[in-house]
């Protein structure tokens, strides 16, 4: 695929994957294969079994780094699309 917008990135469809349900929390996971990148939320729940809020991440494909909202992850995907170092 080739450069989008952001606009664009942020609509492209996330398939689900992993959904768990633990005591002390629930994980839910998506991702895009064609763009490499995937998303993950978790959720803490309490002892009484309340939830509280989700904290989202998003992972690019053989990146280390996570992101915490798709603008980062876009600039980052879009310097690996285009060659271009981040540093640049």
């Amino acid at each position: 695929m080739g450069e989008l917008t952001y606009e664009e990135f942020c609509a492209q469809p996330m398939k689900p994957g992993m959904h768990l349900t633990l005591e002390s929390k629930g994980i839910l996971t998506a991702f895009n294969e064609e763009l490499g990148i995937s998303r993950e939320v978790v959720t803490p729940r309490n002892k009484f079994g309340e939830w509280g809020t989700g904290v989202v991440s998003f992972y690019l494909r053989d990146d280390p780094r996570e992101f915490r909202n798709s603008a980062t992850l876009y600039v980052a995907w879009m310097h690996l699309i285009c060659g271009v170092p981040e540093d640049q």
